[in-house]
């Protein structure tokens, strides 16, 4: 087990097992459980904040947006309304370049990510043939708020296709036009990253 102490999040302990087990002197039976445990680097929680022409897709836009017409949209663009592209033309097409520039960067409200991993393995080692062991291992690692970079098409999805109202606070849009005038997609903690093999 190891203990750690962040002066940003406080006292955290992770642990590791392991075992090793030979039923016979040319069979090998392992396995490890283990948790961990990242904190954002300096540079995520209070690096600098970048400014940037992104491309992205506006979901109220009437002709290419998905969330076109529903009361989310309504609510905040005026009918028939248009994503607005480079140049403050109505955009040509989905995944138009931005007439203003989005803000992106680093995150002083991070959380640490934590993980957890599964090992299962066993070694065959014929005492028949010195020098050869064969190997099959199983494992799995689920990462959990994992530290992410962002965009402005998950920013406005979030918004308007899923509800989440803390995501619609990351951009204004101008209140008669409809456009939007400022969206800042810093890097995030992300619900969960898994995989096995």
């Amino acid at each position: 087990s190891r203990y750690s102490n962040y002066s940003t999040f406080g006292a955290v302990t992770r642990s590791k097992a392991s075992v090793e087990w030979r039923p016979i002197d040319d069979v090998m039976v392992r396995g490890t459980w283990g948790q961990g445990f990242r904190a954002p680097t300096i540079s995520d929680l209070y690096g600098p904040q970048n400014q940037s022409f992104e491309n992205y897709t506006d979901p109220c836009d009437v002709q290419f947006g998905s969330a076109s017409g529903t009361s989310a949209c309504l609510a905040d663009v005026p009918p028939g309304f248009r994503q607005e592209a480079s140049g403050g033309l109505p955009a040509p097409g989905p995944n138009s370049q931005s007439n203003v520039p989005f803000l992106s960067g680093s995150n002083p409200d991070l959380d640490p990510e934590t993980s957890r991993n599964l090992t299962f393995g066993v070694v065959y080692s014929p005492h028949q043939v010195d020098g050869l062991s064969v190997a099959l291992d199983w494992w799995k690692v689920r990462v959990e708020s994992a530290i992410v970079s962002d965009s402005p098409n998950t920013v406005l999805a979030d918004c308007y296709l899923r509800g989440e109202a803390e995501r619609c606070a990351q951009f204004t849009r101008d209140p008669v036009t409809g456009a939007i005038q400022t969206l800042s997609f810093n890097i995030k903690n992300f619900g969960y990253v898994e995989t096995a093999g």
